[in-house]
């Protein structure tokens, strides 16, 4: 799992002050950059927080 202080330095600011197609397309590819970003954290904390559906029902079941 990535450090939070690491994955907030990886984003990249957008820059929306120019206005022709390619400026466009090169602030949506930093957008989906960070989206992949996010994803990624979800998925770690995903991972690392969810228990063991199986473990849980013995508990129960005892």
């Amino acid at each position: 799992m990535r450090r939070r202080g690491v994955i907030f330095k990886d984003f990249k600011s957008v820059d929306t002050t120019g206005s022709t197609t390619t400026d466009i397309i090169k602030a949506l590819d930093v957008i989906n950059s960070n989206l992949k970003l996010v994803l990624e954290i979800l998925a770690d904390l995903r991972v690392n927080t969810s228990e063991d559906p199986k473990k849980q029902e013995k508990e129960d079941k005892k």
